[in-house]
């Protein structure tokens, strides 16, 4: 069990989705401190929890059913879920 836990696509989507939610918090590091994203705020934890939500629906979608695939690209399809929500969501304004 633990191993088909550790090894679900769900679960790998979902790490891709967070190592990009990890992204602003690395390049917080080299902001002033009035150009900081406040990491702790509502806003900013809703928005990485849909997000993660989003990886793991698009891993779900992809690769649910599937006995056997690739963990580098279900990693990348977790990762550019995001990305293509947040494109999506800036052309818009």
């Amino acid at each position: 069990m633990t191993d088909y836990i550790l090894n679900s696509p769900i679960l790998i989507s979902v790490l891709g989705g967070l190592s990009y939610q990890l992204l602003p918090i690395i390049e917080n590091t080299s902001k002033k401190k009035e150009e900081k994203i406040n990491i702790l705020s509502r806003d900013y934890i809703l928005g990485a929890v849909v997000y993660l939500f989003l990886s793991a629906i698009s891993g779900l979608i992809y690769f649910g059913k599937l006995k056997e695939f690739n963990p580098i690209l279900v990693f990348q399809t977790g990762l550019t879920s995001v990305v293509l929500i947040r494109t999506l969501l800036e052309v818009k304004k």
